[in-house]
Protein backbone atom coordinates (compact mmCIF):
# COMPACT_ATOMS: atom_id res chain seq x y z
CA UNK A 1 0.00 0.00 0.00
CA UNK A 2 1.19 3.55 -1.05
CA UNK A 3 0.44 6.59 1.39
CA UNK A 4 -2.06 8.78 0.24
CA UNK A 5 -0.31 12.06 0.28
CA UNK A 6 -1.38 12.38 -3.24
CA UNK A 7 -4.80 13.87 -4.83
CA UNK A 8 -6.38 13.46 -8.05
CA UNK A 9 -7.99 16.55 -9.42
CA UNK A 10 -10.30 15.97 -12.86
CA UNK A 11 -11.55 19.84 -14.12
CA UNK A 12 -14.45 19.06 -16.12
CA UNK A 13 -17.87 20.52 -18.00
CA UNK A 14 -20.82 19.05 -19.90
CA UNK A 15 -19.22 15.41 -19.45
CA UNK A 16 -20.60 13.54 -16.67
CA UNK A 17 -21.09 10.46 -18.49
CA UNK A 18 -18.12 10.73 -20.33
CA UNK A 19 -15.97 10.83 -17.48
CA UNK A 20 -17.65 8.19 -15.67
CA UNK A 21 -16.94 5.97 -18.99
CA UNK A 22 -13.24 7.22 -19.60
CA UNK A 23 -11.15 8.66 -16.70
CA UNK A 24 -13.25 7.28 -13.65
CA UNK A 25 -13.47 4.16 -15.42
CA UNK A 26 -9.36 4.00 -15.89
CA UNK A 27 -8.97 4.89 -11.98
CA UNK A 28 -11.21 2.33 -10.95
CA UNK A 29 -9.09 -0.34 -13.19
CA UNK A 30 -6.21 0.71 -11.49
CA UNK A 31 -7.46 0.25 -8.16
CA UNK A 32 -7.51 4.36 -6.88
CA UNK A 33 -9.27 4.55 -3.83
CA UNK A 34 -12.18 6.91 -4.69
CA UNK A 35 -11.47 9.37 -1.60
CA UNK A 36 -8.36 10.66 -3.57
CA UNK A 37 -10.17 11.89 -6.40
CA UNK A 38 -11.77 15.10 -6.19
CA UNK A 39 -14.00 16.29 -9.63
CA UNK A 40 -14.08 19.93 -9.95
CA UNK A 41 -17.65 21.28 -11.74
CA UNK A 42 -17.66 24.83 -12.57
CA UNK A 43 -21.46 25.63 -11.30
CA UNK A 44 -24.46 23.99 -9.40
CA UNK A 45 -26.47 23.19 -12.89
CA UNK A 46 -23.63 20.85 -13.28
CA UNK A 47 -22.98 19.66 -9.74
CA UNK A 48 -26.48 17.89 -9.88
CA UNK A 49 -25.52 16.68 -13.26
CA UNK A 50 -22.42 15.12 -12.18
CA UNK A 51 -24.28 14.12 -8.84
CA UNK A 52 -27.38 11.99 -10.83
CA UNK A 53 -24.61 10.74 -13.19
CA UNK A 54 -21.61 9.64 -11.28
CA UNK A 55 -21.65 6.67 -8.86
CA UNK A 56 -22.54 7.53 -4.94
CA UNK A 57 -19.03 6.62 -4.03
CA UNK A 58 -17.19 10.03 -6.31
CA UNK A 59 -20.47 12.65 -4.27
CA UNK A 60 -18.93 13.70 -1.28
CA UNK A 61 -15.66 14.83 -3.69
CA UNK A 62 -17.47 16.47 -6.56
CA UNK A 63 -16.81 20.30 -6.11
CA UNK A 64 -18.31 23.31 -7.22
CA UNK A 65 -15.54 25.39 -8.70
CA UNK A 66 -15.30 27.95 -11.61
CA UNK A 67 -16.41 28.17 -14.99
CA UNK A 68 -13.01 27.90 -17.93
CA UNK A 69 -9.94 25.86 -17.61
CA UNK A 70 -8.27 28.64 -16.38
CA UNK A 71 -10.18 29.61 -13.55
CA UNK A 72 -10.61 25.81 -12.52
CA UNK A 73 -6.95 25.48 -12.26
CA UNK A 74 -6.37 28.30 -10.27
CA UNK A 75 -9.42 27.47 -8.20
CA UNK A 76 -8.05 23.83 -7.35
CA UNK A 77 -4.60 25.19 -6.57
CA UNK A 78 -6.65 27.65 -4.49
CA UNK A 79 -9.05 24.60 -2.88
CA UNK A 80 -5.76 22.96 -1.56
CA UNK A 81 -2.76 23.42 1.01
CA UNK A 82 0.40 24.61 -0.07
CA UNK A 83 2.75 21.55 -0.99
CA UNK A 84 -0.18 19.64 -1.14
CA UNK A 85 0.67 17.00 -3.67
CA UNK A 86 -1.79 16.73 -7.00
CA UNK A 87 -2.02 15.14 -10.05
CA UNK A 88 -4.52 17.25 -12.45
CA UNK A 89 -6.11 14.39 -15.02
CA UNK A 90 -8.78 15.25 -17.80
CA UNK A 91 -12.08 14.27 -17.98
CA UNK A 92 -11.65 12.02 -21.28
CA UNK A 93 -8.53 9.90 -21.09
CA UNK A 94 -8.89 5.81 -22.41
CA UNK A 95 -5.49 4.54 -21.32
CA UNK A 96 -2.03 5.50 -20.43
CA UNK A 97 0.67 4.07 -22.26
CA UNK A 98 4.52 3.42 -22.03
CA UNK A 99 6.92 3.12 -24.35
CA UNK A 100 8.39 -0.84 -24.07
CA UNK A 101 10.32 -1.24 -27.50
CA UNK A 102 13.69 -0.17 -28.38
CA UNK A 103 12.78 0.41 -31.71
CA UNK A 104 9.64 2.52 -30.98
CA UNK A 105 7.14 0.19 -32.58
CA UNK A 106 4.85 -0.26 -29.65
CA UNK A 107 3.36 0.89 -26.16
CA UNK A 108 2.21 -1.23 -23.68
CA UNK A 109 -0.63 -0.22 -21.03
CA UNK A 110 1.24 0.99 -17.82
CA UNK A 111 0.16 -1.82 -15.02
CA UNK A 112 0.76 0.36 -11.76
CA UNK A 113 -0.38 3.93 -11.70
CA UNK A 114 -0.40 4.33 -7.88
CA UNK A 115 3.44 3.28 -7.67
CA UNK A 116 4.03 5.47 -10.92
CA UNK A 117 2.48 8.54 -9.62
CA UNK A 118 3.66 8.21 -5.99
CA UNK A 119 7.16 7.27 -6.99
CA UNK A 120 7.24 10.29 -9.32
CA UNK A 121 5.83 12.75 -6.20
CA UNK A 122 8.86 11.33 -4.29
CA UNK A 123 11.32 12.07 -6.78
CA UNK A 124 10.29 15.85 -6.86
CA UNK A 125 10.75 16.15 -3.58
CA UNK A 126 14.04 14.75 -3.67
CA UNK A 127 15.39 16.53 -6.26
CA UNK A 128 13.41 19.95 -5.45
CA UNK A 129 10.93 19.53 -8.54
CA UNK A 130 7.55 20.77 -8.20
CA UNK A 131 6.16 19.92 -11.32
CA UNK A 132 5.88 16.94 -13.64
CA UNK A 133 4.40 14.86 -16.72
CA UNK A 134 4.72 13.06 -19.54
CA UNK A 135 5.04 12.73 -23.18
CA UNK A 136 2.60 14.52 -24.95
CA UNK A 137 1.69 12.16 -27.25
CA UNK A 138 1.28 8.02 -27.32
CA UNK A 139 3.03 7.82 -30.13
CA UNK A 140 6.26 5.78 -29.84
CA UNK A 141 7.95 7.41 -32.93
CA UNK A 142 7.91 10.53 -30.79
CA UNK A 143 8.76 9.12 -27.30
CA UNK A 144 11.82 8.04 -25.95
CA UNK A 145 13.24 6.06 -22.91
CA UNK A 146 13.91 8.20 -20.22
CA UNK A 147 13.57 11.37 -17.94
CA UNK A 148 14.47 14.78 -18.66
CA UNK A 149 14.72 17.78 -16.37
CA UNK A 150 15.11 20.26 -18.92
CA UNK A 151 12.76 22.67 -20.32
CA UNK A 152 9.72 20.22 -22.18
CA UNK A 153 6.22 21.06 -22.39
CA UNK A 154 4.42 19.40 -18.96
CA UNK A 155 1.52 18.49 -21.04
CA UNK A 156 -1.68 19.56 -19.03
CA UNK A 157 -3.99 16.35 -19.36
CA UNK A 158 -1.92 14.34 -17.30
CA UNK A 159 0.61 16.67 -14.77
CA UNK A 160 1.27 16.79 -11.29
CA UNK A 161 2.63 19.42 -8.76
CA UNK A 162 3.84 20.14 -5.47
CA UNK A 163 1.14 22.68 -4.89
CA UNK A 164 2.64 26.38 -5.09
CA UNK A 165 -0.13 28.61 -5.22
CA UNK A 166 1.97 31.82 -6.40
CA UNK A 167 3.26 30.02 -9.24
CA UNK A 168 -0.62 28.52 -10.60
CA UNK A 169 -2.24 32.02 -9.67
CA UNK A 170 0.66 33.87 -11.99
CA UNK A 171 -0.93 31.11 -15.04
CA UNK A 172 -2.71 34.06 -17.38
CA UNK A 173 -3.88 32.10 -20.57
CA UNK A 174 -6.45 29.55 -21.26
CA UNK A 175 -5.01 28.64 -24.37
CA UNK A 176 -1.63 26.72 -23.77
CA UNK A 177 -1.93 27.86 -20.41
CA UNK A 178 0.67 24.10 -20.03
CA UNK A 179 3.11 26.12 -21.63
CA UNK A 180 3.27 29.00 -19.36
CA UNK A 181 2.82 26.49 -16.31
CA UNK A 182 5.98 24.63 -17.46
CA UNK A 183 7.51 28.03 -18.16
CA UNK A 184 6.79 29.24 -14.85
CA UNK A 185 8.11 26.01 -12.63
CA UNK A 186 10.86 25.91 -14.53
CA UNK A 187 12.02 29.31 -13.94
CA UNK A 188 11.22 29.29 -10.05
CA UNK A 189 12.68 25.44 -9.60
CA UNK A 190 15.52 25.05 -12.39
CA UNK A 191 13.82 22.14 -13.65
CA UNK A 192 11.18 19.86 -14.57
CA UNK A 193 10.87 16.19 -14.81
CA UNK A 194 8.88 14.79 -17.47
CA UNK A 195 8.44 10.61 -18.25
CA UNK A 196 9.46 10.77 -22.06
CA UNK A 197 8.18 7.01 -22.09
CA UNK A 198 4.80 7.25 -20.75
CA UNK A 199 1.60 8.73 -22.73
CA UNK A 200 -2.31 9.33 -22.50
CA UNK A 201 -4.60 8.03 -24.76
CA UNK A 202 -6.78 10.84 -25.51
CA UNK A 203 -8.28 12.79 -27.93
CA UNK A 204 -7.34 16.06 -28.11
CA UNK A 205 -9.92 18.00 -29.41
CA UNK A 206 -12.46 15.73 -30.72
CA UNK A 207 -14.80 14.83 -28.11
CA UNK A 208 -17.34 16.63 -27.21
CA UNK A 209 -18.23 18.74 -24.20
CA UNK A 210 -15.18 20.43 -21.90
CA UNK A 211 -13.53 23.25 -24.14
CA UNK A 212 -15.18 22.24 -26.83
CA UNK A 213 -18.82 23.16 -25.20
CA UNK A 214 -19.74 26.61 -27.34
CA UNK A 215 -19.96 28.88 -24.41
CA UNK A 216 -15.99 27.67 -24.23
CA UNK A 217 -15.08 27.03 -27.32
CA UNK A 218 -15.80 31.11 -28.88
CA UNK A 219 -13.29 32.50 -30.92
CA UNK A 220 -10.54 29.63 -29.91
CA UNK A 221 -8.02 29.70 -32.69
CA UNK A 222 -8.00 33.78 -32.25
CA UNK A 223 -7.20 33.18 -28.04
CA UNK A 224 -4.55 30.71 -29.24
CA UNK A 225 -3.34 33.38 -31.69
CA UNK A 226 -3.31 35.69 -29.14
CA UNK A 227 -1.83 32.99 -26.97
CA UNK A 228 0.99 32.48 -28.82
CA UNK A 229 2.11 36.34 -29.44
CA UNK A 230 1.51 36.75 -25.55
CA UNK A 231 3.94 33.84 -24.84
CA UNK A 232 6.33 34.91 -27.73
CA UNK A 233 6.57 38.40 -25.97
CA UNK A 234 6.66 37.57 -22.27
CA UNK A 235 9.13 34.69 -22.46
CA UNK A 236 11.13 35.40 -25.68
CA UNK A 237 14.33 33.91 -24.66
CA UNK A 238 12.57 30.30 -24.31
CA UNK A 239 9.95 30.26 -26.82
CA UNK A 240 9.75 30.46 -30.84
CA UNK A 241 6.87 30.19 -32.90
CA UNK A 242 6.42 26.74 -34.42
CA UNK A 243 2.61 26.31 -36.04
CA UNK A 244 1.36 23.19 -36.38
CA UNK A 245 -1.57 21.95 -39.36
CA UNK A 246 -1.94 25.61 -40.16
CA UNK A 247 -2.41 26.92 -36.56
CA UNK A 248 -0.72 28.76 -34.04
CA UNK A 249 1.73 27.09 -31.78
CA UNK A 250 5.05 27.47 -29.83
CA UNK A 251 7.98 25.51 -29.21
CA UNK A 252 10.13 25.83 -26.14
CA UNK A 253 13.49 25.86 -25.78
CA UNK A 254 14.79 22.67 -23.98
CA UNK A 255 18.61 24.16 -24.14
CA UNK A 256 17.14 27.29 -22.07
CA UNK A 257 18.77 27.70 -18.07
CA UNK A 258 16.24 29.11 -15.62
CA UNK A 259 18.06 32.84 -14.31
CA UNK A 260 16.28 32.05 -10.62
CA UNK A 261 17.44 28.98 -10.30
CA UNK A 262 17.12 27.73 -6.65
CA UNK A 263 20.48 26.50 -5.15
Amino acid sequence: MYKTDYVIAIPTYNRAEMIKKKTLKLLEKYLINPSKIYIFVANAEQYELYIEELDIKYSNNIIIGQLGLLNQRKFISNYFPEGQWILQMDDDIDNIVFLNDDNKKEVELLEDLESFVYTSFLECKKNKICCWGIHPTDNPFYMSHGISINLKLIVGCFFGIINDRELENKVAITEKEDFERTILYFEKYGKIMRHNYVGVDTNYFKNSGGLQSPELNHNRIEKAFESVHYLLEKYPYCCTRKDKKNLPDIRLNYRYKSQTKKS
